[in-house]
């Protein structure tokens, strides 16, 4: 079962009511689709809390919402928009609570996160939850501004996940030191089969360390970083 409530404004109301229906026995739902539902923190941490022990969802998309944490201006790819990061002095409790989600619900396959202004400090705590996750196989991270240092903890992840088969990590400002820590959690990583890290100030060095971690893998992979 699918339920699509993308593109509409939900209020919080309209979250609660959702999240509890997502706590029942009687919600059956395999993919819940909220991108560009202007959702914002607290909305999405009632959403996480309801889906921590969850066990039917498979997919979820909630990409192009307000997921961080202080509001600032930032301009990524060319495009802007609103960016929030709780490295910036504020907590992050969307980011932490999708953290935690990912920690106690093993069900979830899919997880669409691109486009929201998650920053570095989610971007750590999402990457340590998914050290010890074997279910998640599909992860977008795309235009969140995790950072170098985000990409550290990730980089890290993925050395010893052995479930995630797609990640992208496009356009966030992932610099030299991040793609080297990204590149030595490929040379462990024999899994992973599609790796998307366009428009990342990578350096020469950078990039060329994630291309040689592809000599180890068990099958064929695919990089891109346009």
């Amino acid at each position: 079962l699918t339920l699509d409530l993308s593109l509409n404004d939900l209020d919080h109301v309209s979250v609660n009511a959702l999240a509890d229906f997502l706590k029942t026995k009687q919600c059956k739902l395999e993919k819940l689709l909220l991108s560009r539902a202007d959702l914002d923190d607290p909305e999405v941490v009632a959403f996480m809390e309801a889906l921590e022990h969850n066990r039917t969802m498979k997919l979820l998309d909630l990409s192009h919402n307000s997921i961080g944490g202080r509001a600032e201006h930032m301009c990524v790819g060319g495009a802007t928009h609103e960016h929030r990061d709780g490295d910036l002095g504020t907590d992050a409790p969307g980011g932490r609570a999708v953290a935690r989600m990912l920690e106690l619900n093993y069900n979830l396959t899919s997880l669409q996160l691109e486009w929201n202004q998650l920053g570095a400090t989610s971007g750590r705590a999402i990457g340590r939850a998914l050290r010890n996750n074997n279910c998640l196989t599909y992860l977008n991270l795309a235009y969140n501004a995790i950072a170098t240092e985000g990409a550290l903890v990730i980089g890290d992840m993925l050395e010893t996940n052995t479930f995630l088969n797609f990640v992208d990590l496009s356009y966030n400002d992932i610099e030299n030191r991040g793609a080297m820590v990204i590149a030595e959690g490929l040379h462990h990583n024999g899994h992973l089969r599609n790796l998307k890290l366009d428009g990342n100030p990578l350096g020469f060095l950078g990039g060329r360390a994630v291309l040689r971690s592809f000599n180890h893998a068990r099958h064929a992979r695919l990089v891109s970083m346009e």
